[in-house]
């Protein structure tokens, strides 16, 4: 990890790096090469204008398949796709910008629906450059548009081997783990982001990843270690003071919980999981009327969070009100239930990318639990499959 006290020095020499190579690069690079990378360097800095200057240059240089890759990759950042699988269809497949090309294009299949198209060009890019970075990028993408996970982890292994400095892999494996309930697979996905976080911002969110997954597995005093390590920007930030509030929860340190979480709770829409916080503090300090405001409101806030509905019930009992804990524990039954059913469907989809039976099911339970946005990826998924077979 680069740690703070070595972090001035690491940006010099790399700028130091950067400045040197490039006057290498532009020294011995073919003129097409250079000003491709400026072009393309410029589209990444969200500088347009700028590299359509570098599309004309090559255009009058008479480069017109460098041209056709950097005007393609404007278009597709400014999500024309059609224009830009036009352009990017002038790239000859047997030229050596071809690769570059072809990720692209099968990005561009991706994003109107065509995740059969995308998958079956970026495995012909593999083929022909087994390491090539960027097209492992593009299958993880594919199969994560799909809902398959499993894929997307095999996909981001190589990826993380091939870019070892790239955050993104391990952030997604160290998600992934916990939701499977792999401790030891899940922190030590989020430990390797942690060590590859450079920026702040970076840092910020793999302790938080890292805290949520210690938590989950009770690791409490660790996770305030970790949380105490957060960049200064982030110490302020809901996500932090809600994960402390639940650590001094979970280690009976009620007090202290409650003085963290009551500025959360009562600002502007607050989470469900901050309000379920504020709630079981009051119910350990036996004041279940105020419990259950709080528990009400989690379940305004998330009508499919389990653990607001289960407490809710347990605070309404408590306060004799049996009739409607009852009724309130059989609307938690009936989340969990459907939480189980969403989670053996999502194993499903996993080792299924083109089943779209099991998305469309994934759609229909995520709607029955109030999550219209995650149905209606479920859905879009289901869509890209190919239609089952006839009987």
């Amino acid at each position: 990890m680069y740690r703070l006290r070595w972090k001035i020095p690491l940006i010099i020499f790399s700028t130091i790096l950067l400045l040197a190579s490039g006057y290498v690069y532009l020294k011995v690079a073919p003129p097409a090469q250079s000003l491709l990378h400026d072009g393309q360097m410029s589209l990444r800095d969200g500088d347009l204008a700028k590299a359509n200057h570098f599309v004309e240059k090559l255009v009058s240089a008479g480069y017109m398949e460098h041209a056709a890759l950097l005007w393609g990759e404007s278009l597709y950042r400014r999500r024309k796709f059609g224009q830009a699988e036009s352009e990017l269809a002038k790239v000859n497949g047997a030229s050596a910008l071809y690769p570059q090309a072809a990720v692209l294009f099968a990005y561009c299949r991706l994003e109107v629906g065509d995740a059969t198209t995308a998958q079956e060009l970026l495995r012909g890019v593999l083929e022909d450059h087994p390491n090539d970075v960027e097209a492992h990028r593009g299958l993880a993408q594919v199969y994560f548009t799909l809902g398959a996970n499993t894929r997307v982890v095999d996909e981001l292994e190589i990826v993380a081997k091939l870019d070892p400095s790239d955050t993104r892999p391990w952030m997604y494996k160290g998600g992934f783990y916990a939701d499977v309930g792999l401790l030891i697979e899940s922190v030590g996905a989020y430990e390797q982001a942690l060590s590859r976080s450079v920026t702040p911002e970076q840092i910020g969110r793999a302790r938080f990843g890292l805290a949520e997954s210690l938590l989950k597995f009770g690791q409490h005093s660790r996770a305030m270690e970790v949380l105490a390590g957060l960049p200064e920007m982030f110490r302020t930030d809901p996500n932090a003071i809600v994960f402390k509030a639940d650590a001094l929860l979970r280690q009976a340190e009620f007090k202290a919980a409650r003085e963290l979480i009551a500025p959360v709770v009562s600002g502007p829409s607050p989470g469900s999981q901050a309000l379920t916080i504020a709630g079981r503090v009051e119910f350990e300090a036996g004041d279940y009327e105020r419990a259950i405001a709080f528990f009400e409101r989690a379940t305004v806030a998330d009508a499919a969070y389990h653990e607001a509905h289960y407490h809710l019930a347990q605070a309404l009992t408590r306060l004799g009100k049996t009739e409607a804990g009852a009724a309130q524990q059989k609307r938690a039954d009936a989340i969990k239930a459907d939480l189980q059913l969403m989670s053996q469907l999502v194993d499903g989809a996993g080792m299924r990318p083109w089943d779209a039976i099991v998305r469309e099911k994934l759609a229909d339970v995520s709607r029955r639990l109030g999550k219209d946005d995650i149905a209606n990826k479920w859905a879009k998924a289901a869509k890209m499959c190919p239609p089952p077979p006839k009987r």
